[in-house]
């Protein structure tokens, strides 16, 4: 025979999940959107701070760089960064890039840009048409990590998003 604690914990268990009160949420599909503002050139004392630093220049020319807290931690920062477009990357050049940072191409609108940083700073810029957005989901030593993206958007810096991936969209271009 149940006993009676035993006996309403699972008859309210039994409740619960009937009455559908049971929530699973999964943070992958949440996606954060926010504006970042043409023209603003971000800056930072490299190897002091750790980020993922994201650009937008009029006319579809984005940068994406990155910083790691070297010089303080003695550590470096292993970046995975994944730019998704809703159209066809135009350009991808690749800035600072050396040892083991790379960049790999996933079809016409997915770079995946791999960059190994320290006390100096990797960067990518891609072209695309003007005032579309830019998906960017960033891990950092293997762990998904949005608060280290950093842009300028409605009329200051932000330093983390609430969730990766986060959506870019130009305020004007």
């Amino acid at each position: 025979m149940i006993h009676g604690a035993r006996y309403l914990f699972l008859l309210l268990t039994i409740a619960m999940v009937g009455a559908g009160c049971i929530v699973v949420r999964d943070d992958h599909d949440v996606v954060a959107h926010t504006t970042i503002e043409a023209g603003i050139e971000l800056q930072t004392q490299l190897g002091e701070g750790a980020g993922v630093f994201v650009e937008y220049q009029s006319g579809g020319h984005w940068r994406i760089w990155t910083s790691c807290d070297t010089l303080l931690t003695d550590r470096s920062c292993d970046f995975e960064i994944r730019a998704t477009a809703a159209f066809a990357i135009d350009e991808l050049v690749e800035l600072g890039l050396e040892g083991a940072d790379h960049v790999d191409l996933f079809g016409e609108d997915t770079a995946v840009f791999y960059a190994h940083t320290a006390a100096a700073s990797d960067a990518i810029e891609i072209l695309a048409p003007a005032g579309d957005a830019l998906q960017i989901e960033v891990v950092l030593d293997g762990i998904v990590a949005p608060d280290y993206l950093v842009w300028f958007g409605n009329g200051h810096k932000h330093m983390g998003a609430s969730s990766s991936p986060t959506v870019f969209q130009p305020s004007a271009d």
